[in-house]
């Protein structure tokens, strides 16, 4: 499976790719490289030949056009972000924009957000060992 996963380069997301590298599956570690981003914590798995890496911010819709039409995901992982002093689009309505959009790009793409609350949208489901 190929796992767009959306702050790739932070704390939580870099355990995500590292795991999902391991697991077999390819990943796109799609990063703005904003302040709590770290190319280091993906520093093991940067030459696998199931990573790649995407400077784009999640809120630039053209950024994701071009990224979607590059890889062409199957599913979509968006983990939360712990930002104290500035707000960041994983509120309901950000997620919901998210869900459309990544809709938008195929039909069978399924998504997951690990804060988001259940809902008959397409989500992809829990790992056995709560792992992706």
């Amino acid at each position: 499976m190929k796992i767009l996963v959306t702050g790739g380069a932070g704390f939580i997301g870099s355990a995500v790719v590292r795991l999902a590298i391991a697991q077999g599956h390819q990943v796109v570690n799609l990063d703005a490289l904003t302040y709590a981003a770290c190319l280091d914590n993906v520093a093991s798995v940067a030459d696998h030949p199931n990573y790649a890496f995407e400077q784009v911010d999640i809120r630039d819709r053209a950024g994701l056009d071009t990224v979607f039409a590059k890889h062409t995901p199957d599913a979509v992982m968006h983990p939360p972000a712990a930002v104290p002093y500035r707000p960041v689009p994983r509120c309901p309505v950000g997620t919901s924009w998210h869900v459309g959009f990544y809709q938008g790009h195929s039909g069978r793409l399924r998504y997951r957000n690990t804060l988001a609350q259940p809902s008959p949208r397409p989500y992809l489901p829990p790992h056995p060992r709560g792992h992706l």
